[in-house]
């Protein structure tokens, strides 16, 4: 299996030259400043992977489950290099990659997704950013955790990873580097599709700064380089006794989708991911404090509930009319997240809490405002099920809305759908903006609203899912391949940026999504998470 892997990861980092040769020389430039810095530190080449929908097989061989992947954004992944490090034979062994020089383009160390990092080293991933997306946000995560650091009461919230010695955390370690967060210190226009940034992953602040430093030094844009500190909640060390971690680049929604497939077609040349470390006779480092989350701010959505209310119950009544897969149930999606008094985030799915208390958090992303997720059960074919909800990227909490569904067995994101708020985002795209009022004129059910609902259905949503559309416009097809007939589906909205801010909005004063379905087992909030079954090396 892990040769049959690697040979798919191999194929899938086969790229060409970048066309565009400015460029291409701006990478060379940075590589050659990287290169250089082998002088002071070791530094080591690794690679990039590419996560797709598709890719999410691999993962399930090993884990069991896709940790509830956005099926509307692909991850790409850095792949650092691991000589020296612990590999848990559990999981993360099968993933282990052939390394690349950093100076020769040879074989170099191995490398690996699941990484361990000394308090002195960092990793550093320099990229040619893409053509214009809807989000684009670079995110590390602690990703397991011995148990024997948490008390015995801790597993019983607690996700086994398939080591049965280390719990499953996907934490986010701080903020999300997202791509306004890029763009308000060097702009838009030198952003998208121009000169390469670069990320720095450290939990050493010293080492940070003298990196950023040696890069003005070498007459490169030190404005360019973005550094995300890792604090001392996790556990440094390439020990068995350290956090293993992961890091996620997401890239969503594309404004130009054949642009967009001729930059991630030139991955390799265009995201570059190495290893820089101190050398071991230095002293031990010091290390960021734990890091805090950017307070969540939003516009208030509570004029809409009752308008939203007729919508479901207009919705609801319709489906039951005209189906009888069973009894019409309506649910408001579960919300995973909240803000407290001073409007920091807290929750099921909030990094700093799932790793102080042992728990999944599927990766969390607080550039959302919460994950809101409802289970609707086997949709049988011939059915339709109904999501609906506020039009976060009209109301301006969001700056792109998706809707991704699931496979409720593997939490493998198969399907989606997405709107831009085209004046935070730069272009539109998606057809659920004007949803609300062109569903109910195509079911019929527009003269039945009421004046309050007319006047705001613009700001809100209808999307169908079903696994044969037909003619019903706003329908998201759910192969039989992906989600069998007998498997539950699950329904996830997440709503990113806040324009004006960096982070998701306030998810306590947005109005939730809403499912509706025909099921005669009562369903809906997300079913707590199983141990998962270990699996011996």
């Amino acid at each position: 299996m892990r040769a049959r892997i690697i040979s798919i990861l191999l194929g899938l980092l086969a790229g060409v030259a970048v066309t565009d040769a400015g460029h291409a020389s701006d990478m060379q430039a940075w590589q050659a400043w990287i290169e250089k810095l082998g002088h002071t530190y070791e530094v080591d080449r690794g690679t990039i992977f590419e996560v797709d929908n598709a890719a999410c097989q691999q993962f399930i061989a090993v884990f069991g489950t896709c940790f509830g992947n956005n099926a509307a954004a692909p991850y790409l992944v850095p792949v650092p290099p691991i000589d020296g490090s612990v590999i848990d034979p559990y999981y993360a062994s099968t993933f282990t990659m052939p390394g690349q020089s950093a100076t020769s383009g040879e074989a170099g160390s191995p490398s690996n997704m699941f990484y361990r990092l000394a308090a002195g080293d960092a990793l550093v991933v320099i990229m040619s950013p893409p053509p214009r997306l809807a989000y684009l946000g670079y995110q590390s995560y602690v990703f397991t955790r011995s148990a024997s650091d948490y008390p015995a009461s801790a597993a019983d919230d607690a996700t086994l990873s398939p080591d049965p010695t280390r719990y499953e955390i996907l934490g986010s370690v701080g903020n999300d580097i997202n791509d306004v967060v890029v763009q308000n210190r060097i702009g838009s226009d030198s952003f998208w599709g121009g000169d390469p940034i670069v990320y720095v992953t450290t939990s050493d602040p010293k080492l940070a700064d003298a990196i950023v430093s040696d890069a003005a030094a070498s007459g490169l844009d030190a404005k360019r380089i973005f550094v995300e500190p890792v604090g001392a909640n996790v556990k440094t060390g390439k020990t068995f006794a350290a956090d293993d971690r992961i890091t996620l680049l997401r890239y969503a929604l594309p404004e130009n989708e054949t642009a967009s497939s001729q930059w991630l077609a030139n991955l390799k040349s265009n995201m570059q991911a190495y290893r820089v470390a101190l050398p071991p006779s230095r002293l031990a480092p010091p290390q960021y404090p734990t890091q805090a989350y950017t307070p969540k701010t939003g516009n208030n959505e509570a004029s809409l509930k009752a308008p939203f209310d007729e919508l479901s119950g207009l919705l609801a009544g319709w489906l039951k009319q005209h189906q009888s897969a069973g009894p019409t149930r309506t649910c408001d999606a579960s919300q995973s997240d909240h803000v407290d008094k001073n409007h920091e985030p807290y929750g099921t799915l909030v990094g700093k809490d799932c790793i102080a208390d042992g728990r999944s958090c599927l990766a969390d992303n607080q550039d959302t405002d919460a994950y809101r997720t409802a289970v609707i059960g086997a949709l049988m074919s011939g059915n339709l099920a109904i999501f609906t909800g506020v039009n976060h990227a009209v109301t301006d909490n969001a700056s792109y809305l998706s809707l991704s569904v699931y496979n409720g067995q593997t939490t493998a994101g198969v399907a989606s759908a997405s709107q831009t708020n085209p004046a935070a985002v730069g272009f539109e795209s998606g057809d659920m903006t004007g949803s609300a009022e062109a569903v109910l004129k195509s079911l019929g059910l527009y003269d039945s609203a009421s004046p309050a609902l007319k006047a705001a259905l613009p700001k809100l949503y209808v999307q169908f899912f079903a696994r044969e559309c037909g003619a019903q416009d706003r329908c998201v097809k759910i192969a039989t391949a992906d989600v069998p007939l007998a498997v539950p589906i699950a329904i996830t909205q997440r709503a990113y940026v806040r324009p004006g801010s960096t982070t998701g909005a306030d998810p306590d004063i947005m109005q939730g999504p809403r499912a509706i379905f025909q099921s005669h087992t009562t369903l809906c909030p997300l079913p707590k998470t199983k141990k998962r079954m270990s699996r011996r090396p």
